[in-house]
């Protein structure tokens, strides 16, 4: 038997071996898919008439691919060579060339040599090649790579099925009819109330009767195949509720009163259990807190408990269309509400564009059913962020006009024009002038809705920065940080998302005693380390982080978030307190001003008494050229005046100086008793002293200083009438007990206090009595002994 013969028996064997190996991996193919079908339980969720097709699908498959290869048969000759030659070298094809026979063997008797050469060859290379293993080359046969999908799914659903394997492969094969309850055979029936309920399920009695249901609850049957005739009082579900029933059925929820008969002759009367609509409503006036949040009281009952509680806010009466709807906010409070016990929330609506407007406002609560209930509705002037500074005042005021007037927008326009002039005699800063001009520029020609609330959100922006620089994006975050811990225990977050939040909250914390100690400074703000009402401290502040964190660890979330509540009205005392004492400071700072003017017009008198007394020591007031010469005492006398009269006014400019950062008008009002001292200066140091010019200058001097004096007592007053008028002055304050008039309230008063029963503050008093004083010792035509009285009034 030649090498030929020999290698083409093998390689028929080969081709057919590859033939059943791709049998094999369809059939496996098919049958993984079948068993992903059967271990998903489809089977049983299909109908018996789609069971049945499917299955004989699948046997269709598997025969289809059995019987191809019968009918192909034994592998070919020609198939045979052609594998045979797949496994020669390339370019080589010996198999079918050794099948090629010479067509012109007698034309040339070269060629048959050159032919039995060629065909020595093939041979070699027949004997040369190896016999190869089969081949199933399944890419090509399955380009969609059918048979690993097959392979996933299969895995897929041998999970899904776990135990159940086995008897769901033998129910694939089970065709029995199951459909038809048969004669004879018990129905259970019963109901699965909502879950808010809290109820457990309410089986039927064993006999025709009448019985109650809550509402919404849902009917339930067994086995999978009793029917139900339903006549009135439910509403069926459309979707599959995701129970354990191997079939789409219809679900029934009850929503009336209903009637219904199972298919064992039963009949029912069922009467729904009402859910009631939860009831609420609110407990006094709405309280303000310093920084502009709001504090709610209200009691709020529902049979099923309340599960959220929103304020909603309405505008009264409003012409045209505002870029804003009115505001709603969710009540944040652990407390359910079943009781009616009294709860408060605290909300803050401070950045609203509908602060400080007269809105409608109502609580409306909902339970788990989707039941409303709504309060009383009351009349309130939304809370508003306090702004003590004019320009962030006057900010707010055109935000607010803009946001609820938009056709007023030309008209805001202008505000800003003139808000944004002359920026170097306000002290505006550049990044404050610059999104004042932004905001302006941005209301120029037409704008959308879009645009125009961008330009009011730069506008609180800009508001903030011009009221509290950096402590305000300090505050926002702290703000967050807190609201996002109180997010954290309502939702029941494990402890290390509590952990995470809590140290947020401190970080955010230090960030905003960090920013507000920067502000206090910037402002030159003290504290009294003797005032015994400074009650925030660091260490409190820690002291209450700690007890919330005990409280987050045993699992309190109620005290956690009163422990909040009273942590945040700490921060308001605080901030409350800063601004107070910046308040306090610019008071202080101009009540010493008017000291330093009190201190320089007390001397520039002294030094006007002694001029006035080397004048008449001179024999006139006016010395002629060549009266006799004069005494040598004499002319150092008025030289030391000269030179307490220069000292004076160096004083003077050095207080200039001083005050040109802080209080630049008064700084420029004392230049004119400047001018006077030089010139009373001048005059004395003459080489024949001018006593009378230098009386003059002088009281010149001394008119200026008082002009200065009364315009730092009005600003005096308007400060402490503005503090006393801000509206809030924090708790800080509050222990003090004083009046109006700056007296001990409740019948208490200190041995040593002073206070004015005209309501004026002492030191203002004394200014206004030592003012008349001296204007009446400016007078030289008053007689000698009432001035000489006058005279030593004033002496210190």
């Amino acid at each position: 038997m030649s090498r030929l013969e020999q290698l083409l028996r093998r390689y028929s064997l080969i081709l057919l071996i590859e033939r059943m190996l791709r049998l094999c991996a369809g059939l496996l193919t098919i049958a993984l898919f079948f068993l992903a079908v059967t271990w998903l339980d489809l089977w049983r969720i299909a109908p018996l008439g789609v069971r049945i097709l499917g299955e004989a699908l699948f046997l269709f498959a598997a025969l289809f691919l059995i019987v191809r290869e019968i009918v192909q048969g034994l592998p070919t000759q020609r198939a045979v060579i052609k594998r045979l030659d797949s496994e020669a070298p390339p370019g080589l094809f010996p198999a079918q060339s050794l099948q090629d026979r010479l067509a012109n063997a007698e034309t040339d008797p070269k060629t048959p040599k050159l032919w039995a050469l060629h065909q020595a060859k093939l041979h070699d290379v027949l004997k040369k090649m190896p016999v190869g293993w089969p081949k199933t080359d399944l890419p090509r046969f399955d380009p969609f790579a059918l048979r690993g999908f097959a392979l996933v799914c299969a895995i897929g659903a041998a999970f899904v099925a776990g135990d159940e394997k086995s008897p769901r492969l033998t129910a694939a094969f089970d065709w029995r009819l199951v459909d038809s309850l048969r004669a004879g055979d018990r129905v259970e029936a019963w109901f699965d109330p909502p879950a808010y309920t809290m109820r457990p399920a309410l089986m039927l009695p064993p006999q025709s009767s009448a019985i109650s249901a809550p509402i919404n609850s849902i009917l339930r049957l067994s086995p999978d195949t009793a029917q139900v005739a339903i006549e009135d009082g439910f509403v069926m579900l459309a979707d599959h509720d995701g129970s354990t029933q191997a079939d789409h059925k219809p679900i029934y929820k009850l929503s009336n009163l209903a009637h219904f008969t199972l298919s064992d002759g039963r009949k029912y009367e069922i009467t729904p259990i009402i859910d009631q609509s939860p009831v609420v409503s609110l407990l006094g006036a709405v309280r303000q807190n310093a920084s502009g949040s709001m504090i709610i009281e209200y009691t709020a009952n529902d049979d099923y408990g309340v599960v959220s509680i929103e304020a909603a806010f309405s505008m009264r009466a409003h012409n045209g269309k505002a870029l804003y709807d009115a505001p709603r906010a969710a009540l944040i409070n652990s407390m359910s509400g079943r009781n009616n016990e009294p709860s408060q929330a605290e909300i803050d609506l401070s950045e609203s564009p509908f602060a400080g407007t007269l809105l409608d406002m109502r609580l409306i609560a909902k339970d788990a059913g989707e039941n409303i209930g709504v309060s009383k509705t009351i009349n309130i002037i939304l809370p508003q962020r306090l702004f003590k500074k004019p320009l962030a005042r006057s900010l707010i005021e055109q935000r607010r006009n803009l946001a609820l007037h938009p056709e007023m927008r030309v008209t805001v326009a202008r505000a800003l024009d003139s808000l944004a002039l002359a920026p170097e005699i306000f002290e505006i800063s550049a990044p404050i002038y610059l999104g004042l001009r932004a905001a302006r520029n941005s209301l120029d020609g037409k704008r959308s809705d879009d645009e125009l609330r961008s330009i009011v959100d730069l506008l609180w922006v800009v508001a903030l920065e011009v009221e509290a620089g950096k402590s305000a994006q300090a505050e926002k975050d702290l703000r967050a940080s807190e609201n996002s811990l109180r997010e954290a225990i309502r939702n029941h977050e494990d402890d290390n998302a509590l952990s995470q939040r809590l140290q947020e909250l401190s970080r955010a914390l230090d960030n905003f005693m960090n920013e507000l100690s920067a502000d206090s400074e910037a402002n030159n703000s003290s504290q009294d380390a003797g005032d015994e009402n400074e009650a925030i401290t660091k260490r409190q502040i820690e002291d209450l982080l700690k007890k919330i964190q005990n409280a987050l660890k045993s699992g309190d979330g109620s005290e956690a978030e009163k422990l909040l509540s009273e942590l945040q009205e700490m921060m308001e005392n605080l901030q409350a307190s800063a601004g107070e004492d910046a308040e306090s400071a610019a008071q202080q700072n101009a009540a010493k001003q008017l000291n330093e003017v009190d201190q320089l017009s007390r001397d520039e008198q002294a030094l006007r008494d002694e001029t006035l007394e080397a004048a008449r020591g001179t024999g006139g007031l006016k010395r002629q050229q060549g009266e006799g010469e004069e005494n040598r005492q004499e002319k150092q006398y008025q030289e030391t005046i000269r030179q307490r009269q220069e000292e004076l006014r160096k004083r003077l400019e050095r207080a200039q100086d001083n005050w040109r950062n802080d209080n630049p008008e008064s700084a420029s009002e004392l230049e004119k008793a400047r001018k006077s001292m030089k010139q009373a200066e001048d005059a004395l140091g003459s080489k024949d002293a001018d006593l009378e010019r230098a009386l003059d200058s002088q009281q010149e001097t001394l008119e200026a200083l008082r002009e200065t004096a009364d315009a730092l007592s009005d600003k005096l007053r308007a400060q402490q009438e503005g503090g006393a008028s801000g509206g809030r002055t924090g708790r800080r304050r509050q222990g003090m007990g004083r009046d109006p008039l700056g007296r001990t309230s409740g019948g208490q008063r200190f041995t040593k206090e002073k206070y004015d029963p005209l309501g004026l503050p002492p030191a203002q008093r004394a200014h206004q009595l030592q003012q008349e004083l001296r204007r009446r010792l400016g007078q030289p035509e008053r007689p000698v002994e009432e001035l000489e009285y006058l005279q030593r009034l004033l002496k210190p």
